[in-house]
């Protein structure tokens, strides 16, 4: 995907919830850089981190993953603009919020094929959740004219998820649904 410099991936979710995946993004990076790729994994968010700093310790790339542990909303979205791709990794999720905000700010984005996570993504940037081998495939190919299309596709997706929206669709499901029940 890149020249000579790293692809910094990037992931916003609470460091002590092993749902949220983050484990597979480092096993990942451990792969793909014993194989010659250059990736940096950046986490955001609070919670006690342990379990994986001593992951990126026992792979030997604790110089790779970075933990910015919890910023304020003005924040995440400077820190969204600077990385080259954001990952939704969970085991388990509803709509992640999270990935929104990363689509909503043009960012290209990858995640695992749990939740609503699909919903927001094409196809082929989702991987089996859990799934190492699969990540690493996926980052393996995509390139950067890939990411700039999906840069684009993601800021128009996101605007589906405007609170304004939204809602707009809740009343005009509550009106349908009052409607129905006192028929």
């Amino acid at each position: 995907m890149n020249g000579n410099k790293p692809v910094v991936i990037g992931t916003i979710g609470a460091a002590n919830v092993r749902y949220k995946g983050q484990q597979y993004v480092i096993k990942a990076i451990y792969r793909l850089n014993k194989q010659g790729y250059d990736f940096r994994y950046q986490v955001v968010g609070g919670g006690d981190r342990s379990f994986l700093m001593s992951l990126s310790e026992k792979y030997g790339i604790s110089d790779k993953v970075q933990f910015l542990g919890s910023m304020p909303h003005e924040k995440v979205f400077e820190y969204l603009d600077n990385i080259d791709l954001y990952i939704q990794p969970s085991k388990q999720e509803g709509l992640p919020r999270a990935l929104v905000e990363a689509m909503s700010r043009g960012c290209p984005a990858i995640g695992s094929n749990t939740g609503g996570i699909p919903e927001l993504l094409n196809k082929e940037l989702t991987f089996k959740k859990g799934s190492v081998k699969e990540l690493c495939n996926l980052l393996k190919r995509i390139n950067k004219e890939e990411m700039l299309k999906e840069a684009k596709r993601n800021f128009e997706k996101a605007k589906e998820y405007s609170e304004d929206l939204l809602e707009r669709s809740r009343t005009a499901f509550y009106k349908e649904f009052v409607g129905i029940s006192s028929n």
